[in-house]
């Protein structure tokens, strides 16, 4: 696999020119190597700081690169929303990365 769709347009036609840390304090992604079913892949994001009024998760994108439509989900938190998590189902039509970009209340993106 190669990041050619992330690096060749995917990232630039959701993010822009914005710069995305490749961090894993924010949050963390949890998805089979791989699956039964393409169908009804399991993915996870997990908030690993805590949703604070001076700093919180604000959303969470998910992009899965090769698939005909990449951009898969978003999620819009606040501090009221108790923990940034969600968990669900998602069609991979082949081997592909999937990214889950987090946006914190900063504006800052990893």
């Amino acid at each position: 696999m190669s990041e050619s769709a992330w690096n060749g347009g995917l990232k630039k036609k959701y993010f822009g020119d914005r710069p995305i840390e490749e961090s894993n304090n924010v949050i963390e992604l949890n998805a089979p190597y791989r699956a039964e079913d393409p169908a009804l892949v399991p993915v996870s994001v997990t908030a690993k700081i805590p949703q604070m009024a001076d700093r919180y998760i604000k959303n969470v994108t998910l992009i899965i690169d090769n698939n005909p439509t990449p951009f898969a989900a978003a999620f819009q938190f606040t501090p009221q929303s108790g923990k940034a998590d969600v968990a669900m189902r998602l069609r991979v039509n082949s081997y592909t990365y999937v990214r889950a970009i987090a946006e914190t209340s900063d504006g800052k993106l990893s």
